[in-house]
């Protein structure tokens, strides 16, 4: 195993992540524009950079609940080493707030975490691609009343169909702390 430092992992992370991204940013976007066709209006995409750098802040977010148990003892520093990193890149626009961003989706995340365990029809990425969906497409996107087994929950929901879709966009982007365990010593 190759040893590497929180530093540089936390850049490699960040940079991974956005790298991959922008090498299947063109199908996501195909997708993202298929959602829209469902809701039978003209939605366009808000801001297709930020629409880029607002999933590549969500996979990070995603990816963070996997640091937190893969390495929980070396977590914090390594997302503290990665927020300087983005911090550090803030001159570009796409990334102002990256913290703010990434602990909404972090939030999102956890929530639907919890209601997946009394719904069982919602998992945590659900929640994810909720909030992605808002952050591209503003107050256009479909939003339905959650009823379950005849009752009213009280909470509003971007169409399912959506949310899987998005969903499904996100999970090839994951797994990087786990390669990282297998092939990897982190040093300080």
């Amino acid at each position: 195993m190759e040893p590497i430092s929180e530093e540089a992992l936390a850049i490699l992370f960040f940079s991974a992540i956005e790298q991959k991204v922008d090498n299947n940013w063109s199908n996501t976007e195909k997708e993202m524009l298929e959602i829209t066709s469902m809701w039978g209006k003209d939605v366009s995409i808000n801001d297709a950079r930020h629409a880029k750098s607002s999933f590549v802040l969500a996979l990070v977010a995603i990816e963070l609940q996997s640091l937190k148990n893969i390495f929980p003892d070396r977590a914090q520093n390594i997302y503290d080493k990665m927020i300087n990193y983005i911090e550090s890149r803030a001159n570009l626009f796409t990334y102002r707030d990256a913290e703010k961003i990434i602990r909404l989706y972090q939030e999102k995340f956890t929530e639907y975490l919890e209601f997946h365990k009394s719904v069982k029809e919602y998992g945590p990425f659900e929640g994810v691609a909720e909030q992605l969906i808002k952050d591209w497409f503003n107050e256009e996107a479909e939003v339905f009343n959650l009823d379950m087994h005849n009752k009213k929950t009280g909470k509003k929901i971007i169409s399912p169909v959506a949310t899987q879709t998005i969903s499904l966009l996100i999970t090839p982007y994951l797994g990087f702390w786990r390669m990282i365990k297998d092939n990897f010593i982190i040093t300080d």
